[in-house]
């Protein structure tokens, strides 16, 4: 009877729960998360519990944190197809239309995606699909520079047209990134420890440093203007040529402001992002940190629109509503472009295994043992299974992003609830179309500037891997040997392109179209040197290290003693 008794009040109450304001808003302190930190102004507030993975949390804080992940991913994610799908050598130049497209998917694609990470799934044999963390993914900065290497190929086979669209080497990249995609599934299997033992600090370090530089050599010839016919006519006049006048201004010599690479309009522009980003972090809320990126981008087009520099027709042409396979690039497989693409995605795996091994402790999960172990199994699965079926919906490939820990760390909220709307954001987003074509029309020089902060913060990852190693000779030797090859193709990218022979074999062929691509890249060809060298160079008795050894010991002696000495006086 008292069973049936406390059912019926249930049933009475169920309606009025649903109106409760803990159910939708919650005690949560929404001022001190929003305000910005005013100098003088700004009182003390209390700190903000820690929000948990299962903890259950309010509708409304978890759509705001939810969007706080989604418009720190955003912007990286967009970034791939608004690059490779632009004008220019190496590029896809594809009509806008198609450019909004694929930027609209580089948003809806990772939204869907990212819920096979953040819902694990238990398979068979102890195996899981998926993390269990608030993780969101994004399309990979990390091919970047291999899709142009790619496209540069195919242009000098006369696949591609110079200056026209070439949407069947998209179709090739997809194919080929779908093959690819198979190394990161099956290196999920591994467990971790196999995986470090593989890649040790000092090649993942080297790899994602040179990743990181060469996105920002790139990042900054988009904000000197872009990297179309603009910036090749103003290299040709800096070196003493005769540049074409009718290709010297950028974007365009029809556009309304078009301006020389370099000009003191785009450099302005690009640094008014990056000091946006720069007072969001000093003076910013919480959110506002979190999203500095996004905001420093929608500040920068806002700007842009005001001076005149956002052209509208890209705006107006893109549709209101649209998804995946609304627009089909057919499917190939560029051979040559293969083992450059399993570098990229082992370079990402490696990073996954440091973003999940960050996640998990900021998450306040285990950091050791098999449930941890696990949830970086189930991520690189993830991964892999995710830049899977991103290519057949026509994306690029995926990766678990940095920024996570970050908004974690700056948020306190670690729980599912929020990345699941994160995941919403991201397909809405997506789904209107207008964004896509807004984000086509945004200055190259907002776009650069964006693209070298993030790009930064890859190095900076690279260069903490780095400082993880003993600092033996070997480990000098070998570091040597890869910045002297992949930073100095960083640099001068075209090097080692003229030497290699043609061939008429068509598998002799197929390796040299290969090679060609490797030595474009020099994250590539540095990270493959650093692998060869690692298994290569034997370990050995180092004088670096035994002298090292030997200056802690006198300075823990000398330490001592006068610690000794000033205890007798």
């Amino acid at each position: 009877m008292s069973e049936a008794r406390e059912l019926a009040q249930d049933r009475k109450r169920f309606p009025r729960s649903l109106l409760s304001r803990s159910l939708w808003i919650g005690d949560y302190d929404y001022v001190s998360f929003f305000v910005p930190a005013i100098p003088c102004l700004s009182k003390t507030r209390r700190t903000d519990v820690f929000l948990g993975l299962n903890d259950k949390i309010p509708i409304l804080l978890a759509a705001v944190m939810g969007l706080q992940h989604a418009l720190a991913v955003s912007v990286a994610t967009a970034t791939f197809p608004r690059v490779v799908s632009g004008a220019g050598p190496g590029h896809l130049n594809l009509a806008p239309s198609d450019q909004a497209h694929l930027i609209s998917l580089s948003l809806i694609i990772p939204g869907l995606m990212s819920l096979l990470s953040i819902v694990r799934i238990r398979l068979i044999y102890g195996y899981y699909l998926g993390s269990g963390l608030i993780v969101l993914s994004g399309t990979s900065l990390a091919f970047i520079g291999i899709a142009e290497a790619m496209i540069k190929n195919l242009t000098e086979e006369g696949i591609c047209k110079p200056g026209s669209p070439c949407p069947e080497a998209y179709g090739m990249w997809l194919g080929t990134v779908m093959v690819g995609s198979l190394v990161v599934i099956a290196l999920s299997f591994l467990r971790p420890r196999a995986i470090r033992a593989l890649f040790p600090s000092i090649v993942t370090g080297v790899t994602i440093f040179l990743l990181g530089s060469s996105i920002i050599a790139m990042g900054l010839r988009y904000w000197g203007g872009g990297s179309g016919q603009c910036f090749r006519q103003r290299m040709i006049k800096s070196m003493g040529g005769t540049p074409d006048s009718n290709l010297l201004l950028c974007p365009n010599s029809t556009s309304p402001r078009a301006y020389p690479w370099g000009d003191g309009h785009w450099i302005g522009l690009g640094f008014f992002v990056l000091i946006v980003i720069i007072t969001a972090e000093i003076f910013g809320s919480r959110f506002m940190r979190g999203t500095q990126v996004a905001i420093g981008l929608i500040l920068g087009t806002i700007l842009s629109a005001a001076l005149g520099y956002l052209p509208t027709k890209f705006i107006k042409e893109a549709p209101v509503i649209t998804f995946a396979w609304v627009r089909w690039y057919g499917v190939g497989f560029y051979a040559p472009a293969l083992i450059p693409v399993m570098i990229a995605y082992l370079a990402e795996a490696m990073d996954t295994v440091g973003d999940l091994a960050a996640t998990c402790e900021l998450s306040k999960v285990r950091t050791s043992g098999e449930e941890y172990e696990s949830r970086i199994q189930g991520g690189l699965l993830a991964d892999g299974l995710n830049s899977l079926i991103s290519a057949l919906m026509c994306g690029s490939p995926l990766t678990t992003y940095s920024i996570t820990p970050a908004v974690i760390a700056v948020s306190q909220t670690a729980n599912r609830s929020a990345g699941i709307w994160g995941c919403f954001w991201l397909v809405l987003m997506g789904v209107f179309g207008k964004i896509g074509g807004l984000l086509v029309s945004v200055p190259d020089p907002v776009i650069g500037a964006t693209l070298a902060y993030l790009a930064a913060g890859m190095t900076i990852s690279g260069l903490k891997m780095i400082s993880e190693t003993r600092w033996t000779r070997r480990d000098r030797f070998i570091l040597s040997v890869a910045f002297a090859v992949g930073l100095g193709l960083v640099i001068v990218p075209d090097t080692f392109q003229h030497f290699i022979p043609e061939a008429r074999n068509g598998f002799i062929e197929a390796l040299r179209q290969s090679l060609k691509i490797i030595l474009r890249s020099g994250f590539t060809a540095g990270s493959m040197l650093t692998v060869i060298l690692n298994l290569c160079v034997p370990e050995a008795e180092d004088y670096y290290q035994q002298e090292s050894e030997l200056e802690n010991l006198e300075e823990d002696v000398t330490g001592k003693s006068s610690f000794d000495s000033s205890e007798s006086v």
